[in-house]
C-alpha cells in the first residue's frame, strides 16, 4: 500500500476526559466480549454474529449513531484488537459495505492483506505512542476500485468493567478526486505551456501582485531576456522607463478589482530598439473563485501605433481649428444625423458630445421652434439646398439664446449627398440689441464692415465706445462684456508681466504701440494677435481714449510652430541617419548639416573652411554643375591613406524654393563595405570556392576571348576536358572532407603541370578543363594531356592515405579553315572525354569527326525513345523461366519492346542510349512497369498462376532516391502481392551515377518480399563484392557463356563457377539463352535451377501468356 511520508503527531496524551467518558457511557456494554481478531494470514470469515456481539445498549448507540451519521466525512471506531465497533453512514458509503458486513470484523476481512498490514502498523503506533497520526493511504472498496484517503487516527481510553479500554477513532477525508484534479491541472498546465510557446504572440502569467510566473518563448526572443530574468518583476525591466509607472498603476488598479485590463507600452527588443505592444490581461480564478493573478498576451503594434499617431495629429489639428472657432461647427450625415460637433456646443449647452450626436441636439430647441426648425431641416435634406434658419436653444443655465444655423451639402461623384457641413452662431445679443446697434453700425459700417481685423475704441475709463464683431470674435466676448474692462484681463498671464511696463510707459507718452500678444477666450482657448494701439487726444492734447486694432495671427503662429516642429523633426531624422547629409546655399555656405557631418559646428562655413584646397575646389565645381544644370549629380570617390581605404558615394540635387534654385542638397554615404562585398562577389562569381580556380562561367568567357584573339592572329585554340577516375569511391570511402582535400591537391598538381601554357578551371564536381589559347600545332594538345596523365599516375598522399588521382582526358583543337563556335569546341572535348572513359579510363583521346556521328546516333536514338514514351509505343513481351529439374514453369521475364507505327515491333537495342538518360530512362521504366502490373492484376483476377514476373530496372531509375517506394506504392495500389514481382538489375547500376541509392532501394524491396536478380552475371566488374554488398536472390548467367559452353572450355568454366558460387551462397541460378535440349540437359546436370531461352519459348505478348500456361504440360525433353 502506498503511504505518504508526511506524518503529523499530536503532543496531547491520551488521558480520560469528558469525551472518553461520553464514549464509555454509550459503548461500555459488550465491548469486553469481543474475541481476539484473526491473524492476517487467517482467511476464515468472521462469524455472522460478530456485529451483534459488539453493539452497545440500543438507547446509547442510537444517540451516538445519529451524531456520527450527521458528520459529512467518514468516521470509524476500532478497538485495540482492530475490530470495527462503530462507523457512520459516510464510512459505509465510502467502503460500499453495510454495517452488517463490517462491524465486528477487522481489516483483513475487508481489504487486501497488504493494505490491512499497513493499517494495523499505523493503529499499533497510535495505540503505543498515544499521539495522533495523519496519513495518506489507499483503500480498496467493495467494487474493487481504489480510493486515496487522508486519514487521521487518534487513540482514546474509555472506562470499562475491567478497567480503562483503549479505542481508536479514525476520521477520513476522501482526496481521490482532488488528486485527480491536481493531475488534470498539471496536464492542463503542460498543454498551456506548449500552446503558449507555439503562439505567434507573447504570452505571460503573473500572480495577483504582478510577479511574473510564466513567459513564452516569443517573449524571450523579442526581449532577449532569459526565462529567469523575465520572472518575478524582471519583466518590468523590458518596459520603457517612461511607461513602467503607468503600466504598474493599470495593473494595480485592475488587480484590485480583479478585472481585465488593456495597456499599450513600449518594449525593448533584443537589439535595443523599442517596439510598441498592446498587452491584454485576463484575471485567473480557481474553481472556488479565488483570484490567482493574470494571464495575458502582448502583440507588436509598432506600425499601427505609428499610423495612429499620425491620425491623432491630423485629428488634433482638425479639433483645434474647430474648437477655436467662435461659432459652433458641426457635421451631419445624409439623413441629418449629427456626426461631430464643436466642443463649444457642449460647453454652452451643458451636454456631452455623445448626448448631442444623432438627433440629440434637438432636445435643446425651444418648444415653439422645434416643429418649424425640423421641418425646414427635413426640406433641406430632401432637396439638398443650403440650410439657413434661426432658432432658440436652451443653454446649460436653463436660459434660451438665439442662434443662427447654416449648412451646405457635400456630394460624391454621382451627385449623392454624403455629408452636411454647418455651423451654429450665437445671435442672441444681436437680436436683443438690434435697434441699439443699428445706428452704431451705420457709423462704423464703412470702417468695420470691410476690415478683417478687430477694432475697439475705449475711453479713459475703458468704456467701449465702438467695437467690431471681429474683435469680439477674437476675444470670444460680446461688446457688453468688454465694456469697462481693461483688455489686460483677457491677456495671457505670461504676456502681462512684460506688457505692463510697456503700456504704462506709452500711456504716459501717448506714443503708438505695436506688439504681438495672446488673448485667452472664455472657453480657455488662446488666440495670437498682432495689436496696434493708438491714443486719442482731445483738443487740449489730453489723452481721452484708445483705438486698438487686433489682427488674428493664430494661423501664422501655428504655421510657424509647425515649421519649427518640422525643422526639429527633420533635424532629428537626419541626425539619426549614418549618411552625411548637408544643405548649402548658393554661396557654398552650409545651411543645414546632420550630426554625422558636423551639425551646428559647420553651419555658416564653406568647403574651404573644412577640407584641403584640392577637395574643396572639386566640391565647389560639383556644386556649380548642379546649380547650372538644375539636375542631380551622382559621384563615387575613392580615398586611401596608409591605414585604410574608403569609397564614398555622394548625390547632390538642387535645393529649390518657389521654383528657384537657392542651393544644393547633398547626401554622402560610405560604400566601402558594399564595394568590398562587390569585389568578393565578382571573384566568387568567376572562381571555384574550393580550389580557387576559374569556374565554368569565367572559363567560358576566356574561351570566347581566346576565340576573338585567334581570329585576329590566326592562332589555334586547344581545349582539354577531364574528370577524376573513380572519384566517387574516394568520397564514399573517406568522406566528403577528404574528397574536398583531394580535389584541392588535384587542382594544385594540375596547375603545376599546365603552368603558363594555359588556364586550368574547375567546372564542377570532379570535372576540370584546360584552355590552351595559343597552340602551335596539333601535337601541343596531346603533349600537355600526356604530361598531365604522367603526373597524375603518381598517387596523392593525404593524412596518411594514398589516393589514386588518375584522370581521363578528352582533347580538341580549332582548325583555321573550319569555322567553329566555342560551344561546339566544348562539345568536341566532351565527346573525346566520353570516348576516353568508354575505353577504360586513365587515357587521353583526341576528338575525331566520327565521334560526332556517334553522338548524332545517340541523339537520334534518344529522339525515338522520347516518341515511344510520348505516343505510348512501349509494350512488354514475356519469356518463360522453367525449373530445369521438374520442367514446371517458374515465372516470366518481362522484356521491353516498342511498337513503331510503320515498322512494327522493335527491340530495345534501337533506343539503348535512352536507358542512360535520367528522364527518358525513368519514363520508360515507369511505362513498362505500369503495363506489367496491369497484366499481373488481370491474371490474378482470372486465377492464372504465372509465378514471379521479372522486370528490368535501368541505372537511370535509381538516380532518384525513391525507386523502391514507387514500386511498393504501385504494388499496394494495384493490390498485387510483392511475392509476384522480381526486379532484375545488371552490375552497371552499381557503378554509374545514382549508384549510392541502389543498395538502399534493393534492400527495401527485398525486405518487403520482392525478389532481386543480378542479370548478365560475370560480364561486369567486381561481381563478388556486389554479391556481398547487395541482397541478391537470383544470379542470371549471361547468354554469351551459355551459347558456346559445349565447345568453349572457358565459357564452360565460367558457367560451372557461377553454378558452384550460387550453390555455396544459397543463391538460385538462371541460365539465359538456352536454345537446344543438350544445353538444358547439361545445365540441369550441373544443378542449375532454372533456364530461359528460345528452346522453351520465344518472348510473347501478354495476351498469349494465359494460352501458353494452359498448354504447358511441364514437358521435359532433355
Amino acid at each position: 500500500m502506498e503511504q505518504s511520508t508526511k506524518v503529523v503527531f499530536s503532543n496531547e496524551e491520551a488521558v480520560p476526559n469528558d469525551e472518553t467518558l461520553g464514549l464509555s457511557t454509550v459503548a461500555a456494554s459488550g465491548m469486553g466480549q469481543i474475541s481476539k481478531p484473526s491473524r492476517i494470514s487467517d482467511k476464515s470469515p468472521a462469524p455472522e454474529t460478530g456485529a451483534s456481539e459488539v453493539r452497545p445498549p440500543n438507547n446509547s448507540l442510537d444517540v451516538l449513531e445519529s451524531l456520527l451519521n450527521g458528520l459529512p466525512d467518514p468516521l470509524l471506531v476500532k478497538d485495540r484488537n482492530h475490530r470495527f465497533l462503530l462507523m457512520n453512514d459516510a464510512m459505509c458509503a465510502l467502503m460500499g459495505r453495510s454495517r452488517a458486513e463490517t462491524l465486528g470484523r477487522s481489516d483483513p476481512d475487508i481489504v487486501p492483506e497488504e493494505q490491512a498490514r499497513a493499517y494495523w502498523a499505523d493503529d499499533d503506533e497510535v495505540f503505543t505512542t498515544g499521539r495522533e497520526k495523519e496519513i495518506e493511504e489507499q483503500l480498496t472498496v467493495a467494487d474493487g476500485s481504489v480510493r486515496l484517503l487522508k486519514t487521521r487516527k487518534r487513540a482514546i481510553t474509555v472506562p470499562g468493567p475491567n478497567g480503562p479500554e483503549p479505542f481508536l477513532i479514525v476520521s477520513i477525508l476522501d482526496i481521490t478526486e482532488s488528486r485527480r484534479a491536481e493531475m488534470v491541472l498539471r496536464e492542463s498546465e503542460e498543454r498551456f505551456r506548449n500552446l503558449a510557446n507555439g503562439a505567434p504572440v507573447m504570452i505571460w502569467m503573473s500572480d495577483p501582485s504582478g510577479e511574473g510566473t510564466f513567459v513564452n518563448k516569443l517573449w524571450l526572443e523579442v526581449t532577449g531576456q532569459t526565462y529567469e530574468e523575465a520572472l518575478g518583476y524582471g519583466w518590468l525591466k523590458a518596459l520603457h522607463p517612461d511607461d513602467r509607472g503607468r503600466v504598474e498603476q493599470i495593473f494595480i488598479s485592475a488587480s484590485a478589482h480583479q478585472e481585465p485590463y488593456q495597456a499599450e507600452y513600449r518594449l525593448r527588443r533584443a537589439d535595443g530598439s523599442w517596439a510598441w505592444v498592446i498587452d491584454i490581461g485576463q484575471p485567473r480564478f480557481t474553481a472556488d473563485g479565488t483570484f490567482q493573478g493574470y494571464v495575458g498576451s502582448a502583440l507588436d503594434i509598432t506600425e499601427r501605433q505609428q499610423a495612429e499617431a499620425a491620425l491623432r495629429e491630423s485629428e488634433e489639428h482638425y479639433r483645434y481649428s474647430v474648437d477655436l472657432n467662435p461659432q459652433i461647427p458641426w457635421i451631419a450625415d445624409a439623413q441629418g444625423n449629427i456626426l461631430d460637433i464643436s466642443q463649444r456646443w457642449c460647453d454652452l449647452m451643458g451636454m456631452s458630445r455623445d448626448e448631442t450626436l444623432g438627433q440629440g441636439w434637438a432636445k435643446t430647441l425651444h418648444p415653439d421652434d422645434l416643429e418649424p426648425t425640423m421641418r425646414r431641416w427635413a426640406d433641406a435634406l430632401a432637396s439638398g439646398e443650403a440650410f439657413d434658419t434661426e432658432y432658440r436653444l436652451r443653454l446649460a443655465d436653463g436660459n434660451y439664446r438665439w442662434f443662427r444655423a447654416r449648412a451646405a451639402a457635400r456630394r460624391d461623384d454621382s451627385g449623392a449627398i454624403v455629408r452636411w457641413y454647418g455651423s451654429a452662431e450665437d445671435i442672441h445679443d444681436h437680436k436683443q440689441a438690434a435697434l441699439a446697434l443699428r445706428a452704431r453700425e451705420q457709423q462704423l459700417q464703412t470702417v468695420f464692415s470691410q476690415t478683417v481685423v478687430g477694432i475697439l475704441h475705449h475711453d479713459r475709463n475703458n468704456r467701449v465706445l465702438m467695437v467690431n464683431q471681429r474683435y469680439c470674435e477674437i476675444l470670444g466676448r460680446s461688446p457688453d462684456e468688454l465694456d469697462g474692462i481693461s483688455l489686460a484681463q483677457f491677456t495671457h498671464p505670461e504676456d502681462i508681466e512684460w506688457q505692463a511696463p510697456l503700456f504704462q510707459e506709452h500711456n504716459q507718452t501717448g506714443e503708438p504701440l505695436q506688439l504681438e500678444k495672446r488673448y485667452v477666450r472664455p472657453d480657455g482657448s488662446v488666440v495670437w494677435c498682432n495689436v496696434n494701439v493708438s491714443y486719442v487726444r482731445d483738443e487740449t492734447g489730453s489723452i481721452v481714449g484708445t483705438i486698438t486694432v487686433a489682427e488674428d495671427i493664430s494661423a501664422r503662429k501655428l504655421a510657424e510652430e509647425h515649421a519649427r516642429e518640422a525643422h526639429n523633426l527633420l533635424q532629428e531624422v537626419i541626425d539619426s541617419v549614418d549618411d552625411l547629409i548637408f544643405v548649402k546655399d548658393r554661396s557654398g555656405r552650409y545651411a543645414i548639416a546632420n550630426r554625422k557631418f558636423g551639425g551646428t559646428r559647420v553651419l555658416g562655413k564653406n568647403d574651404h573652411d573644412l577640407f584641403p584646397a584640392d577637395l574643396a575646389e572639386k566640391y565647389h565645381r560639383d556644386d556649380q554643375r548642379v546649380l547650372a544644370s538644375g539636375s542631380k549629380l551622382s559621384v563615387e570617390e575613392y580615398f586611401a591613406d596608409e591605414r585604410n581605404r574608403r569609397y564614398v558615394h555622394t548625390v547632390k540635387v538642387p535645393w529649390r524654393k518657389n521654383d528657384e534654385t537657392i542651393g544644393v542638397i547633398g547626401i554622402s554615404r560610405d560604400i566601402t563595405a558594399r564595394k568590398e562585398a562587390e569585389e568578393r562577389l565578382r571573384w566568387a562569381a568567376h572562381h571555384d570556392e574550393l580550389t580557387a580556380l576559374p569556374n565554368r562561367r569565367l572559363f567560358q568567357e576566356q574561351i570566347q576571348k581566346a576565340f576573338g584573339e585567334a581570329s585576329r592572329t590566326q592562332r589555334r585554340v586547344g581545349l582539354l576536358a577531364m574528370d577524376v577516375d573513380h572519384f566517387k569511391q574516394i568520397n564514399d570511402k573517406f568522406g566528403h572532407d577528404m574528397g574536398d582535400a583531394f580535389l584541392k591537391g588535384f587542382a594544385q598538381r594540375l596547375c603545376e603541370v599546365v603552368g603558363t601554357r594555359g588556364m586550368v578551371a574547375r567546372l564542377g564536381g570532379d570535372e576540370f578543363a584546360v584552355l590552351l589559347p595559343d597552340v602551335g600545332s596539333e601535337n601541343d594538345v596531346p603533349s600537355v594531356a600526356n604530361a598531365i596523365l604522367t603526373h597524375m599516375r603518381e598517387p596523392l598522399t593525404l593524412s596518411g592515405n594514398v589516393l589514386d588521382c588518375r584522370t581521363s582526358i578528352g582533347g580538341t583543337i580549332t582548325i583555321p579553315e573550319i569555322n567553329i563556335t566555342p560551344d561546339e569546341l566544348r562539345k568536341q572535348a566532351d565527346l573525346a572525354l566520353y570516348n576516353s572513359k568508354a575505353a577504360g579510363r586513365s587515357v587521353f583521346t583526341m576528338f575525331r569527326a566520327a565521334m560526332r556521328e556517334d553522338s548524332q546516333k545517340i541523339a537520334s536514338a534518344l529522339e525515338v525513345a522520347g516518341q515511344a514514351v510520348a505516343f505510348d509505343w512501349i509494350v512488354p513481351f514475356y519469356q518463360p523461366k522453367v525449373d530445369l529439374e521438374s520442367g514446371a514453369l517458374a515465372g516470366f521475364e518481362a522484356l521491353l519492346r516498342w511498337h513503331h507505327p510503320r515498322t512494327g515491333i522493335q527491340s530495345p537495342a534501337a533506343i539503348a542510349p535512352a536507358f542512360d538518360d535520367t528522364d527518358l530512362g525513368i519514363a520508360i521504366g515507369e511505362r513498362m512497369r505500369s503495363c506489367v502490373l496491369k497484366h499481373i492484376r488481370d491474371w490474378l483476377d482470372a486465377g492464372i498462376e504465372t509465378g514471379r514476373i521479372a522486370i528490368n530496372a535501368s541505372s537511370a531509375e535509381f538516380r532518384r532516391d525513391n525507386y523502391a517506394e514507387q514500386v511498393l506504392r504501385e504494388l499496394s495500389r494495384t493490390g498485387i502481392p510483392t511475392s509476384c514481382l522480381e526486379v532484375e538489375v545488371t552490375e552497371g547500376v552499381f557503378l554509374g551515377y545514382g549508384s549510392e541509392f541502389v543498395e538502399r532501394a534493393l534492400r527495401k524491396l527485398n525486405a518487403e518480399g520482392v525478389t532481386i536478380a543480378l542479370d548478365d552475371f560475370g560480364t561486369g566488374y567486381a561481381s563478388l563484392s556486389h554479391l556481398k554488398q547487395f541482397p541478391v536472390n537470383i544470379l542470371k548467367i549471361d547468354r554469351s557463356f551459355v551459347s558456346d559452353m559445349e565447345t568453349d572450355a572457358s565459357d564452360a568454366a565460367v558457367v560451372k563457377a557461377v553454378l558452384s558460387l550460387g550453390q555455396n551462397l544459397g543463391i538460385r541460378v538462371v541460365a539465359e539463352g538456352i536454345e537446344m535440349a543438350e544445353q538444358a540437359a547439361l545445365l540441369r546436370n550441373g544443378r542449375c535451377d532454372m533456364g530461359q531461352g528460345y528452346y522453351f519459348s520465344r518472348p510473347m505478348p501478354g495476351s498469349d501468356v494465359p494460352r501458353f500456361i494452359s498448354s504447358w504440360a511441364g514437358r521435359k525433353e532433355y
